[in-house]
């Protein structure tokens, strides 16, 4: 199997991958990279559990994002190591067979390797770099003109995409992105307490929370 379409690296909430997938976002097969090691979202949550399934009924392929700074490793054996204890976790929540790992803003020292692990392509191979034409829109930057894409010398692309970036509206620059999404965890977090905590809402309403992020909202605006 090679990555011939679309790398989708998962660095926020697991729902916005199901909304960008389900927004005719991506035309052909795709696949979506997912932390198990991560503050952002918890895998073995019900509704993180349901989305990655959404993600698998529309066609998408789950596979693990390594963050190797969660761990103290000395080798590359050890490394190797927790990609398979990591990959056999999320291959549990998925149900499904877990073929690739792509690195979590990897270090140097590993770029440098080619590093080969049975059973599991490694997304950053060599392959993926020099047979293959890289292309990134990290920081919702992309570093070349995605329009004129180089055909005539590339026949196959590796095209590394982040739902955080994109939504029905465009915004102007990555602080008005993030900032979209750090005010809907607002409502989130709120939505997490009023299920666990009895009467919550008679302690801190869903419309304390509207008008924090009105406040908030006018604030950005003044700022952007």
């Amino acid at each position: 199997m090679t990555l011939t379409l679309i790398w989708l690296l998962l660095q926020s909430w697991l729902k916005l991958k199901v909304k960008f997938l389900r927004g005719g976002g991506i035309r052909g097969k795709a696949t979506y990279f997912v932390l198990v090691s991560t503050n952002f979202y918890n895998i073995f949550s019900k509704d993180s559990k349901e989305y990655i399934s959404k993600i698998m009924e529309c066609g998408g392929e789950i596979a693990l994002h390594f963050d190797e700074t969660q761990y103290e490793m000395n080798d590359e054996e050890e490394l190797i190591t927790h990609i398979i204890e990591e990959r056999n976790i999320l291959q549990g929540v998925a149900g499904m067979p877990v073929r690739v790992v792509s690195m979590h803003r990897p270090s140097k020292q590993f770029l440098t390797k080619d590093l080969k692990i049975e059973g599991i392509i490694n997304a950053y191979g060599k392959e993926y770099f020099s047979e293959m034409k890289y292309i990134s829109d990290s920081r919702r930057n992309w570093r070349e003109d995605v329009d004129n894409l180089d055909f005539e010398n590339y026949k196959r692309f590796c095209i590394l995409t982040h739902p955080i970036w994109y939504d029905q509206t465009e915004k102007e620059n990555i602080k008005a992105a993030l900032y979209d999404q750090i005010i809907k965890s607002l409502r989130d977090k709120w939505s997490y307490f009023e299920e666990n905590i009895s009467n919550f809402e008679t302690i801190f309403s869903l419309n304390e929370i509207n008008i924090l992020m009105e406040k908030i909202k006018r604030l950005n605006n003044e700022i952007i």
